[in-house]
């Protein structure tokens, strides 16, 4: 680890010269750097990314190095199997969505729209924790040509997301653990609502910036720390941590919006305050 510590503080040095991010990719000179990336307590790379390390990647991670926050702060615990609490939901929750007024799918999509407009055909959509296909039926429905991947950890949710016709397929699976041929292959990343039940953001940092293409655009919501009404089972997160923690992955944040009411806490009744945040891919 000390050997690791002295080649990041060497690292650091010229992490911001033009020349030094230029340098084209070369096993001799990149990989001791890259090894040190991967030996620090905060995991800028999964093992499993060497493949798709550049060294403009290295150095943006170099360049965010100073003040990373590794903590998070936990409003409380949430559901022990999040995938089997969501999955006994499935038949009721759109119902739901529509009695508590969740708006963070339409918040997401509303900005996004903007942006995909002069590029619909071909566009591929990557939904983390699409759940019953909410928001990918908004794509869906401006452009059936969009094509929607849902990913959620619940079965039963996704199945009602391609019965309606909401996605065009489906993954099982978590957020911070996508298959190997999502590397690269979409052209926008969402996740609404999914944050609050996700301890290790900066691992779903590292896979949304796997999923996108370079210069591919990504947007989450999240429900921030501090908040005056929390929701029920959430984590909330710090926003300066997870801005810092997609900037690592090479992933900048262009926006930033406060939701003050996402939704209502069907126990409370009370408003549950959410940001979203939207980025582009920069690698």
């Amino acid at each position: 680890m000390d050997s690791a510590c002295t080649a990041l503080k060497k690292l650091k040095r010229h992490g911001t010269s033009a020349s030094f991010s230029s340098r084209p990719w070369s096993p001799d000179f990149w990989k001791p750097w890259l090894e040190a990336l991967k030996a620090h307590p905060f995991k800028f790379f999964p093992t499993d990314l060497e493949k798709l390390v550049s060294p403009q990647l290295i150095c943006c991670a170099l360049r965010n190095l100073n003040g990373v926050n590794m903590t998070l702060t936990v409003a409380a615990n949430t559901y022990a199997d999040v995938g089997a609490h969501f999955d006994r939901m499935a038949g009721k929750y759109d119902e739901g969505c529509g009695k508590v007024a969740w708006i963070g799918p339409e918040r997401l999509y509303a900005e996004l729209a903007q942006l995909i407009k002069r590029h619909i055909d071909g566009l591929r959509v990557l939904d983390l924790g699409a759940g019953t296909g909410r928001l990918g039926a908004l794509f869906k429905e401006a452009d059936k040509r969009i094509h929607v991947t849902g990913v959620d950890l619940a079965s039963q949710m996704l199945a009602v997301a391609l019965q309606e016709s909401r996605v065009d397929e489906i993954h099982v699976g978590s957020a911070t653990d996508l298959p190997k041929n999502f590397d690269g292959q979409y052209d926008v990343v969402t996740s609404a609502g999914v944050l609050d039940f996700i301890p290790d953001t900066n691992a779903f940092a590292a896979q949304t910036a796997r999923a996108l293409k370079p210069g591919g655009l990504w947007a989450v919501t999240f429900e921030p720390e501090g908040t005056e009404f929390p929701g029920v089972k959430t984590i909330r997160h710090a926003q300066h941590t997870l801005t810092r923690q997609f900037r690592v992955h090479g992933l900048s944040v262009l926006n930033a919006q406060k939701i003050p009411a996402a939704y209502t806490n069907f126990k409370t009744g009370r408003p549950v305050e959410n940001v979203a945040l939207f980025g582009i891919c920069e690698i």
